[in-house]
C-alpha cells in the first residue's frame, strides 16, 4: 500500500497501539523521519521497513526495544550514525541495514547480541575494525559486510562461527592473512575479494567445508601455491582466484566435483 503522510504522523499513530508486536511495512512509500516515539512499544519484536524513503537517522531509542528480534531497514536512505547499542539487544536475531550508502557506523567492542543469526550492512559507510567479539555469536549463519569501509585484520575468532553458511566481506580494506573457516561445516558461499589480504593459503583452510559452493578470493595479494584442497570439495561450482600473486598450481588430487564451472 502507499502511505503518504509525514514520518512523525505514521510513527505517532503506530506508537499509540501499545500492544503492537510487529510492524511490517516494506515498500509502502513511507516518508521520514523515523520518530523516537516508536520506542514506546515495549512489546515490539519485529520492525520491517525495507525500501521506503525515510531519509532519516535511526533513533537511539530503538535500543530500548528489549523484545526486538528482527530489524530490517534496507534501502531506506538512512543517514547519520547507526546507534551501537542496538547491536547488543539480547533478543535480536536479524539486523539488515544494507543499501544505505550514507549510513555511518562502527561495530562496538563490547559483545554483539549472541542471538544474531543474520547481520547485513552491505553497501553502507560502516568502517573500523572487525570486533574480536564476533566469535561469541555462535548462532550467526549469514554475515554480509561487503562494499563498506572496514579495515584491519580478520580475527581468528571467525573460526568459532560453526553455524555460518554465507559470508561476504568483499570490497573492503581488510589486510593480513586469511583466517581458517574449517569449523563452519555449513558454509556455502565465501567471498573475500577486493581486499588487501595476503600470505599463504594452506590446505587446512578448507578442510571439512563439504558444503562450499562458491569461493571468491580474487583481487588480493595471496602468495604461494594455489591450494589443491579446494578442488576435491564435492559441491563446489565456482572458484575465483584472479589478481593475486600465486606462484604455483599444485597437482590436482582426488578431484571429485563434476559441477565445477
Amino acid at each position: 500500500v502507499s502511505i503518504s503522510v509525514a514520518g512523525h504522523e505514521w510513527c505517532s499513530a503506530l506508537s499509540s497501539m501499545l500492544d503492537l508486536q510487529e510492524i511490517r511495512m516494506s515498500k509502502c512509500n513511507l516518508s521520514g523521519p523515523l520518530d523516537s516515539s516508536l520506542a514506546r512499544l515495549e512489546n515490539l519484536s519485529v520492525i520491517v521497513l525495507d525500501m521506503n524513503y525515510l531519509s532519516s537517522p535511526v533513533p537511539e531509542t530503538f535500543a530500548h526495544l528489549k523484545n526486538l528480534t528482527i530489524l530490517r531497514l534496507s534501502e531506506c536512505g538512512l543517514t547519520g550514525t547507526f546507534p551501537q547499542k542496538i547491536f547488543s539487544i539480547e533478543t535480536l536475531s536479524v539486523i539488515d541495514i544494507s543499501l544505505n550508502q550514507n549510513l555511518n557506523g562502527f561495530f562496538p567492542n563490547f559483545p554483539l547480541s549472541r542471538s544474531l543469526q543474520t547481520l547485513k550492512v552491505r553497501n553502507t559507510s560502516f568502517s573500523g575494525a572487525f570486533p574480536h567479539s564476533i566469535g561469541i555469536m555462535r548462532h550467526l549463519s549469514e554475515l554480509d559486510l561487503s562494499d563498506c569501509r572496514f579495515n584491519g585484520t580478520l580475527p581468528g575468532s571467525l573460526s568459532n562461527l560453526t553455524e555460518l553458511s554465507y559470508m561476504d566481506l568483499s570490497f573492503n580494506n581488510f589486510t593480513g592473512p586469511m583466517t581458517s573457516f574449517g569449523m563452519a561445516k555449513n558454509l556455502t558461499h565465501l567471498d573475500l575479494s577486493h581486499n588487501h589480504l595476503s600470505g599463504i593459503i594452506s590446505s587446512s583452510h578448507f578442510e571439512g567445508l563439504q558444503n562450499l559452493v562458491n569461493i571468491d578470493l580474487s583481487y588480493n595479494s595471496f602468495t604461494g601455491s594455489i591450494p589443491s584442497s579446494l578442488f576435491p570439495l564435492p559441491l563446489l561450482q565456482q572458484i575465483q582466484l584472479s589478481n593475486n600473486q600465486f606462484s604455483q598450481l599444485d597437482e590436482f588430487i582426488n578431484v571429485s566435483s563434476s559441477i565445477l564451472d
